[in-house]
Formats: structure tokens, C-alpha cells, sequence
């Protein structure tokens, strides 16, 4: 072995037991900056195995402080410092997978839920924090509530212990909608929204959305066409969340859609790309799908209202590759599509000259897809042959799903 790599090993070895003694004796050792905190650093230095290790051992060490009697707060703020110190979610993931594979005490999940709230709550309300810790209880309180929520009736835990920890979360993080803050708002969306869904989980979302939905859609849209940095992690919170904003009562369906229609005539160029990739993210179930149609629709006629024909035309090929995934589904869901979209263009108040071309040649190229004429082909032969290649809608660059913690920190900083 290399002196360097020899060095890097025993490097590793004493971050290792460092973590260990941490945990074991955990201090918060009055230190202002959490990053400077003898954990963090000695985290950072750990390779991806020794965190899964050191996962494990705050689990087991959290579950006999509890029942022991003793406070895990320290502890628990002491296990997100080590998180956010490097974004891992490997480690996060095996941290509360370790919880629930060591116990099913509901009492004990509970109190942890109870401490990431206080530590969130106190987090938040100080303005010279130097670590997104905040974020990371929040994320690991949603994802232990969701993994809960997944194994009742699928392991030998407590059904109606792990609901009743279940609602906690739901109803702390509800009692905390008001909180002027980014962070909760996402918890909040992303708890309800990936809960199974019943008409109390329903009305819930429906509540926040009406509270909060439109500053937060903002904040993602601008985030996604303003800032490179949070441009992947906005993405993918919309391919996620986006669908419950449509499906949301009329009166926020609507304003959901005030504010994509906004965002299209600010960004009338950037725009369509987003809506593409939004039609290649999104999961390919009927419902989702279909939500979508009908909002795109609305949105190529806002384009052709204001008479923005590039951005019209723009949607218009977007749609057309949209309506195509229905095909992979079923003719009889591709007719209903095409009728949802006849519908949007065929309503009043009705549209002549130049704008009404962009309208029949788009409708000819979707019938089309469902070979309804040989007149639709002919024109949309033409449609096609104007179309230059510098004008064919691409999907925007994306990059890949960044982890839960590393989403939150990105859009929440």
C-alpha cells in the first residue's frame, strides 16, 4: 500500500472513531458554527461504507437513549449536522431504514418525530445558522413518515400505532402552514402529496395549496428559468408535485394555471422545452397524462389569443408528442384526448384568420395520429415542411433526480 493511501486509510480509520465517540457521548460542544462541529468534519472524511456504518450506530444509539429515558434531541441534531455536511442520501436512507429494523415501538417514532419538529422549528427561527439543518430534519421526518406510512400491513409493524405517528406528522406539519418558510412548504406538499391518497389527505393538500400554491409555483417556475443552480431540483419538484396543483378544485386548478400562462409569456422561447421535458418526466398513468392534455391545451390557446405564433407553434409540437404516449395505452384514451383538445380550441369565442391556420393545422396533425382523413395528412405534410429544424421543440437539460435531502437544500437555500 502507498504511503498515501496508507495515510488516507488511517485518516478514514480515526474519522471513524471520532463519529463513534460523537454519537456515544453526544455535545454539542457551544460551537456558533455546526460546520466546525468535530462530527461534521470527522463525517466528511468517512468513505460512503463508513457512513452506512455510522447510519446505523445513530440509529441504535437513538432507540437506547429513548429508552433509557433520555433526551435525543442533542442527538438527533447532532445526526443532522453529519447529513448536511455532505448531502449523502445513501446514508440518510439506511439511517431510517435502520430505525424501523431495529424497533417497532410507535411511542419511540413518535418522539423522534416530536424532536426533528423542535429542531426544525428552532432551526428556522435562527437567522445565523450555518447549516441547511432545518432542511434535513424536515426531510427526514417526511421520508420516516412516509416509510411508515408504506410498511403498515406490510411487516409485523403496529398498524394503528404507525397511523396514528403518521397523522402526527401531517397534522404538525398543517399546524406549521403559516411558517414563512420555503422548506416547510415543500415538506408539507411532498408529505400529502405522496401519502396515499383518501379524500382527508385530499382536502388537505387542496388547504395548503389554497394558502400557500401560488407563491410556491412561482418560486419553483423561477427557480427553474432564473437559477441554474436550482434548475434541476425545481424540475423535478414540478414533474412531482405539479399534477396535484391541476387536480386541485377548479378555483386552483385555475390559478395553477394563471401562473404556468405567466411563466409562458415571460420565457415565451425556454417555455416549451420545459413543457416537453415536464411530458417525458412525468409518471405515464391515465390521470396524470390526462391533466396534463387538458393544460397544455389552454395553454397553446393563451399563446394563439395573444397571437404568439412561435410559441403557439412551439406547444402545438409539444402536445403532438404528448398525445402520442397515448397511444401506447389505449385508441379508445388517444380519441377521448383528442376530444379534450377539440374542445379547448372549439370553444368560444370563436377565432378567424391568421391565428385560425395555427389552430387547423395543429388540429390536422393531431387527427392524424389517429388517421382521420387524407386531407389531415396533406396539410400536415405541409405543417411539417415549414417547420425548420432550428424551430423543432427539444426537451430542456435537465440532469439527473438529485436525492430528497440534496433537493431540499438546493431549492430551500
Amino acid at each position: 500500500m502507498s504511503p498515501t493511501k496508507e495515510k488516507e486509510k488511517m485518516a478514514g480509520k480515526d474519522a471513524l472513531l471520532l463519529c463513534e465517540k460523537e454519537l456515544a457521548q453526544p455535545r454539542l460542544r457551544g460551537t456558533a458554527d455546526p460546520k466546525k462541529h468535530p462530527y461534521a468534519k470527522a463525517y466528511k472524511c468517512l468513505s460512503e461504507e463508513d457512513k452506512q456504518k455510522v447510519s446505523e450506530l445513530a440509529a441504535s444509539k437513538l432507540l437506547e437513549a429513548f429508552q433509557s429515558k433520555e433526551r435525543i434531541d442533542t442527538l438527533l441534531y447532532l445526526i443532522c449536522v453529519g447529513f448536511t455536511s455532505d448531502n449523502g442520501w445513501n446514508a440518510v436512507n439506511r439511517f431510517l431504514e435502520a430505525q424501523l429494523h431495529l424497533t417497532g415501538d410507535v411511542a419511540f417514532f413518535r418522539e423522534v418525530a416530536i424532536s426533528l419538529l423542535e429542531i426544525a422549528d428552532t432551526e428556522l427561527n435562527d437567522p445565523t445558522t450555518k447549516l441547511p439543518i432545518a432542511e434535513a430534519a424536515l426531510v427526514i421526518l417526511t421520508e420516516f413518515g412516509l416509510l411508515l406510512a408504506n410498511q403498515q400491513g406490510k411487516s409485523a409493524l403496529d398498524h394503528k400505532g404507525a397511523s396514528h405517528v403518521v397523522e402526527y406528522i401531517s397534522t404538525s406539519l398543517l399546524a406549521r402552514s403559516n411558517v414563512n418558510s420555503t422548506a416547510m412548504r415543500i415538506a408539507l406538499v411532498h408529505f400529502l402529496a405522496s401519502c396515499e391518497p383518501d379524500r382527508k389527505s385530499t382536502q388537505q393538500l387542496n388547504r395548503v395549496i389554497s394558502r400557500f400554491g401560488h407563491s410556491l409555483l412561482e418560486e419553483m417556475l423561477k427557480a427553474f428559468f432564473d437559477d441554474k443552480r436550482k434548475l434541476t431540483a425545481a424540475f423535478f419538484f414540478l414533474v412531482e408535485h405539479l399534477s396535484s396543483f391541476f387536480a386541485a378544485s377548479p378555483k386552483l386548478a385555475e390559478m395553477s394555471h394563471e401562473v404556468l400562462k405567466h411563466y409562458m409569456l415571460k420565457y415565451p422561447s425556454e417555455f416549451p422545452t420545459f413543457l416537453a421535458s415536464y411530458s417525458e418526466g412525468v409518471p405515464k398513468d391515465v390521470h396524470t397524462l390526462t391533466l396534463a392534455t387538458k393544460h397544455f391545451a389552454l395553454l397553446q390557446r393563451a399563446a394563439i389569443d395573444v397571437y404568439q405564433r412561435q410559441l403557439a407553434e412551439s406547444i402545438g409540437q409539444v402536445m403532438i408528442r404528448h398525445l402520442s404516449l397515448f397511444r401506447d395505452i389505449s385508441d379508445e384514451i388517444l380519441h377521448e384526448q383528442l376530444g379534450i383538445v377539440m374542445s379547448v380550441f372549439r370553444s368560444e369565442p370563436a377565432i378567424r384568420g391568421p391565428r385560425a391556420i395555427i389552430i387547423q393545422d395543429f388540429l390536422a396533425e393531431a387527427q392524424s395520429l389517429i388517421g382521420d382523413s387524407r386531407a389531415a395528412q396533406k396539410i400536415v405534410s405541409l405543417t411539417r415542411a415549414k417547420r425548420s429544424k432550428d424551430n423543432v421543440v427539444k426537451p430542456a437539460r435537465v440532469g439527473e433526480k438529485p436525492s430528497p435531502l440534496a433537493s431540499m437544500i438546493s431549492l430551500a437555500s
